[in-house]
């Protein structure tokens, strides 16, 4: 019976570890408006905003409900990965492979496929909205 509990426990240990991240439901129109959008934003969140004041001002920008704070946190993890892998040159990029290292892991591992690959699909507005927002 214990042997029984232990595999049920570390079956169940495992698959919590491993489970994919749920995903926040991104739309393309969510990723084109937090594009379109981007420097507003970007400078609106680095007030200081509540959760309530920051919901109505992402609904404002064109982020669809529920929980446009956690589409926010997709979004802006997906736009650092898909902007650093922009910055990064193909010979460093494949150094790390090779070594084992994926300096963007720390944010895919959080991320759900799906709401990345949605992000992804409009990665050229992420990076011209980011060239926009650092050159002002």
């Amino acid at each position: 019976m214990k042997r029984l509990i232990l595999i049920c426990v570390c079956l169940f240990a495992a698959t919590v570890a491993f489970a994919e991240p749920e995903s926040v439901n991104l739309t393309d129109s969510d990723v084109v408006n937090f594009a379109k959008n981007y420097s507003i934003i970007s400078d609106k969140m680095e007030t200081d905003i509540s959760l309530p004041e920051a919901e109505n001002f992402l609904a404002s920008c064109g982020i669809s409900g529920p929980d446009r704070i956690k589409k926010l946190g997709a979004l802006g993890k997906s736009a650092a990965v898909i902007i650093g892998e922009s910055e990064i040159d193909a010979e460093t990029a494949k150094m790390l492979k090779a070594s084992g290292m994926d300096p963007f892991a720390q944010f895919t591992s959080t991320l759900n496929p799906k709401d990345l690959q949605t992000v992804r699909s409009h990665a050229k507005e992420i990076i011209e909205a980011n060239k926009k927002y650092e050159n002002r």
